[in-house]
């Protein structure tokens, strides 16, 4: 990408320190082509207060370093635990091809959550065959409450977070540490669908959860399918929104792109029918430091955006999805 440069009009003004969220809604920020670009999500019971990052506690200093050294990617998240005496460790998986994420549940003391963790990344998940647990299975929500990361993420997060609890008892929402992108606070991943959310109300979650609204009423606050790269993100994001139907998520999903001088011819096959998108890139946008005057320091980011029409493809042509 050529050097960009941020608008005038896209900063704060020097003399307001604008939390980063509120800023983000100011300036219309777009979510789409943010998610997580992991294939695992391991959740792990860790008790509050958590330090800035996470993995600073003195028993979960390993965690970066085993990520790194699994080959894998993977994004372990610190929760809430439950009350009630048990450590938890939740693991996500999405199979090949893109379709819902898997959940195996494991339990233990909560002083051994640590080192279970530690065997699941380090030596994979057949290393705790025998600490499998059953668990209910549906849809759920992980919110990031982690206002030791940023203060947008502490204070938008647990209101949503709370008010969830309050009102869908029965609906499972962990709060979470740090899902990145706390500019788009309150941020959330929902699953086994493996979508992540910004700016998102709790009416708007809990339409997420029960698939109560149709999908192009939500699309614009999707920070994309994890596990994809922004562009991919987009352009299965517009079909999503094109074929307006929840049960594409349920099906097996792969992106093909072609760069060019103006952007990215991508070919996204949902459930082995071809659909065609333009993405190119938007606006050169500021992410501020939260509270910061002036938002300073401020780093660049690109928008990346899908253009015209989604297309199928129409030349006879039908495939499984290549496999990822």
């Amino acid at each position: 990408m050529t050097e960009r440069f941020i608008e005038r009009t896209l900063l704060p003004e020097p003399s307001l320190a604008p939390r980063c969220s509120e800023f983000s809604a100011e300036i219309g920020l777009r979510p789409a082509g943010t998610a997580l670009r992991v294939d695992e999500v391991l959740v792990v019971d860790v008790a509050l207060p958590w330090p800035k990052p996470v993995w600073d506690l003195p028993d979960w200093r390993f965690v970066p370093g085993a990520v790194e050294a699994s080959g894998r990617r993977v994004r372990v998240l610190a929760a809430q635990p439950v009350d009630d005496e048990m450590g938890r460790l939740v693991h996500y998986v999405r199979p090949a091809g893109g379709a819902e994420f898997e959940r195996v549940d494991y339990q233990t003391s909560p002083a051994q959550v640590a080192s279970m963790a530690e065997r699941l990344l380090r030596h994979g998940p057949e290393s705790l065959a025998d600490q499998r647990v059953e668990t209910r299975t549906g849809r759920e929500l992980l919110v990031c409450t982690q206002g030791s990361h940023d203060i947008c993420c502490g204070r938008e997060g647990s209101r949503v977070a709370g008010e969830l609890a309050e009102r869908r008892p029965d609906v499972s929402v962990r709060r979470v540490s740090h899902l990145g992108g706390h500019r788009f606070a309150p941020t959330a991943m929902s699953l086994p669908d493996g979508r992540m959310w910004g700016m998102a109300s709790a009416e708007q979650l809990l339409a997420v959860v029960d698939r109560g609204d149709e999908p192009v009423a939500l699309a614009s606050l999707c920070r994309g399918l994890v596990g994809l790269n922004p562009v991919e993100q987009v352009a299965e994001l517009a079909v999503f929104a094109e074929l307006n139907d929840w049960t594409v998520d349920e099906q097996t999903r792969h992106v093909q792109v072609k760069q060019d001088d103006d952007g990215w011819e991508c070919l996204v096959w949902v459930a082995g029918t071809g659909w065609k998108v333009r993405v190119i890139e938007g606006r050169t946008v500021p992410t501020i430091t939260c509270r910061a005057a002036g938002g300073l320091p401020v780093s660049a980011a690109v928008e990346y955006q899908a253009v015209g029409p989604v297309v199928a493809v129409d030349d006879g042509r039908r495939q499984d999805p290549p496999v990822a």
